[in-house]
């Protein structure tokens, strides 16, 4: 595989600058959806696990690849692949107890949830796994994380925070990626303009993705198909407000089966039809649902 300018542009800008001013800073990655994210992780991933100082002593002791879903932790874990194709550097940490001890041996790449990785901040862990954590605090590491926006939630972020804030500067060089930087992923991870603003370390907009025609406009090729049901109303009437009536409505249309079912048969159909044979017989198509719920019935 080899990278496109972009992919290129940020690892190799990302470790001169770390070479310049050395571990301890932070950098957010802003790159269009479909734009080769996770392989722009594994290249800098491996970059930094052999990145050297002037004295030619390795600047970090292991990397850490990060995300806060299952799914995409799968997606980590063929970047992992990927590296482990140049020299066997990536492990994948199975618990918080194996993180730590992948970490203290010194393993190249490690690739974790973050659930895994705040979870060594709960008073429950065992005092053994926390000491040698503790004792991590002397290396220096680099902690790179999939999707950043989405881990700005939950107790899982707090504890992530909570590990930020026990670390400015310090010994923990952090790298966000993300196709959708909320305001408080910029305040974290964005690097100062001099203006006082927080900016991306590294942009690939969605406009330039689409312009070079490296990804397809998905507003471009949709098929809008018309829907009717008829309303049976149980019970006594009831005064409600049109829009409150109107979203319970959708909600309650959104995710019966039945009409879930005749959906899926029509995109089924609509994408062996016309979908799946275009690109080279590499056709793809996304559907959006209202809900987790939605989308594990369809």
């Amino acid at each position: 595989i080899f990278p496109r300018l972009h992919q290129w542009e940020t690892s190799e800008l990302i470790l001169a600058d770390i070479q310049a001013k050395g571990p301890g800073q932070r950098y957010l990655v802003q790159h269009s959806p479909g734009s080769g994210k996770s392989n722009t992780i594994g290249w800098t991933a491996y970059g930094l696990a052999e990145l050297h100082d002037a004295a030619d002593k390795k600047m970090f002791a292991s990397i850490l690849l990060l995300t806060d879903r299952i799914v995409l932790d799968r997606q980590t874990e063929e970047t992992a692949s990927l590296l482990e194709r140049f020299a066997g550097t990536a492990q994948h940490a199975t618990s918080t107890r194996h993180l730590v001890r992948l970490l203290t041996s010194g393993c190249p790449v490690v690739v974790s949830t973050v659930q895994k990785f705040a979870h060594i901040f709960k008073p429950d862990l065992d005092e053994s796994v926390r000491k040698k954590w503790a004792d991590l605090s002397q290396k220096n590491f680099a902690v790179l994380i999939d999707e950043a926006h989405s881990s700005q939630t939950g107790e899982y972020h707090a504890a992530l925070k909570r590990h930020l804030e026990a670390y400015k500067g310090g010994n923990i060089t952090y790298l966000a990626f993300t196709a959708t930087p909320k305001d408080e992923t910029l305040a974290v991870f964005g690097t100062d303009d001099g203006t006082g603003h927080k900016r991306p370390f590294h942009v690939y907009s969605m406009f330039q993705a689409l312009r070079e025609e490296f990804i397809l406009d998905v507003l471009q090729n949709y098929f809008p198909v018309k829907g009717a049901y008829c309303l049976v109303v149980n019970g006594e009437d009831q005064l409600i407000q049109a829009s409150e009536a109107g979203r319970l409505l959708l909600t309650s249309v959104g995710q019966d089966v039945t009409a879930i079912e005749a959906k899926v048969r029509v995109i089924g159909g609509h994408f062996h039809e016309h979908i799946a044979a275009t690109l080279g017989g590499k056709g793809k198509a996304m559907v959006v649902t209202s809900s987790r719920l939605a989308a594990y019935r369809y």
